[in-house]
């Protein structure tokens, strides 16, 4: 922990200071020292990544018609240490789009509103921050025709596990078995039906907070009967609690890793994550390795994409002893830590996904923040995100015909 972070636990929580946060302004630019955002061995053995050198990142430009006309777009600020909204801006200026930045926790946010035709949300952590965001997306979009990335449908299903499950099996997606219940009778009757041993989740919390291997019977209880109390589970956030619901996740027995697919458009990036040493949670432990993805979860991937999302997905899942891929999670926003979104070979980039089924893996490297702004407009603003789907995810799907084209690694 570096000195402003203990400087600030010391102001919050031994003082009781009010936990304000500044904004953190970093500076984003068109290339970089790639090394220095990668671990060691995490492109594997034969990384063609040269330590200390300066590398071009790849462009993120909309083909913008002139008849089209370019929305005036508010932004976001968020605090996170690497922030989110700095990465939005540089592909804004990189595309001559219109923006100014938009305070939206101060009382007259809502008049401030009116002037934009599109509003980009820069999230913070933390269920409050999501609450209020939700509740003022739903006015601009419904009340003001007021566009928003992301739209409310995408916000509503950010950091919400149980919608995640509930929507993955509504489309018969192949989710792990899970078990969610807001009627403690109902869970005191199934809990002794289960097989052992089940994942407890909070519905909210990411890198594998309130994540626990429950290995009997008597143990699930104790959890209900803790979340069904009068002021319910607590948990590693201050003010939030599980109330009143279970969430049991049949433990998939398998390998000692979990799989991150991001599907952007027909831009198709991921990476492993290795469970730390007496762990079973992948996510947090921050082992990555960035090798090929798997062609049968590739698929799995793009079947999310085209019931789920409008610009950008992420889907984690965890192959079973059985040797079939079962999703875990989901995540509509992933944190851009590096500018090496996918290795094969040593080498960094991403499939481009072509309307016959060829996954074409092309060099490069971008932000993650970039990529998704620029799909996000094409779909959005150059067609509508069913037009788009329909025209370039369906038939790949319907046909199931997905192969590799991995000529620019030879």
């Amino acid at each position: 922990m570096d000195l402003s972070r203990l400087k600030r636990a010391f102001s919050i929580r031994i003082l009781r200071q009010p936990d304000v946060r500044d904004t953190i302004h970093e500076e984003v630019k068109d290339e970089a020292i790639i090394s220095n955002y990668i671990e060691e061995n995490e492109l594997g053995d034969s990384p063609k990544i040269e330590k200390g050198k300066t590398y071009k990142l790849l462009d993120m430009i909309v083909d913008w018609p002139d008849h089209v006309e370019k929305p005036k777009v508010g932004l976001t600020v968020d605090h996170k240490s690497r922030p989110h909204w700095v990465k939005y801006e540089h592909f804004l200026k990189k595309n001559s789009i219109p923006y100014e930045l938009f305070e939206h926790r101060t009382s007259d946010w809502l008049e401030k509103a009116r002037k934009y035709d599109l509003i980009i949300w820069s999230l913070d952590s933390g269920p409050w921050e999501h609450e209020e965001i939700k509740r003022k997306i739903t006015i601009i979009e419904n009340n003001l025709g007021i566009r928003s990335f992301p739209t409310l449908p995408e916000m509503m299903l950010y950091d919400n596990k149980l919608m995640e499950v509930e929507l993955l099996q509504l489309y018969k997606l192949p989710v792990a078995e899970t078990f969610i219940s807001h009627s403690y009778r109902e869970v005191e009757e199934t809990i002794h039906k289960l097989t052992y041993p089940q994942v407890s989740k909070m519905s909210k919390g990411s890198t594998s907070e309130e994540v626990f291997l429950v290995q009997s019977p008597g143990a699930a209880k104790k959890i209900a009967n803790s979340s069904f109390s009068r002021y319910g589970r607590k948990t590693h956030w201050p003010c939030y609690r599980q109330k009143d619901y279970v969430y049991f996740q049949k433990f998939v027995e398998g390998e000692k890793y979990d799989l991150r697919i991001i599907v952007s458009a027909n831009m198709i990036t991921g990476y492993f994550r290795d469970c730390p040493e007496r762990d079973f949670r992948a996510s947090g432990g921050h082992k990555v390795r960035k090798t090929d993805l798997p062609i049968e979860a590739i698929e799995i991937a793009l079947k999310v994409f085209h019931e789920l999302s409008d610009s950008s997905i992420a889907v984690d899942m965890i192959k079973s002893a059985e040797g079939d891929y079962k999703i875990i999670e989901l995540s509509q926003f992933t944190w851009s830590r590096t500018p090496v979104r996918l290795a094969v070979n040593g080498y960094p980039g991403y499939y481009l996904l072509h309307k016959d089924g060829r996954l074409e893996f092309k060099h490069g490297m971008f932000w993650n923040e970039d990529e998704i702004l620029k799909v996000y407009f094409e779909m959005n603003y150059l067609t509508t995100p069913k037009t788009w789907k329909k025209e370039n995810i369906l038939p790949v799907i319907e046909k199931g015909n997905l192969y590799k084209d991995l000529s620019a690694c030879k």
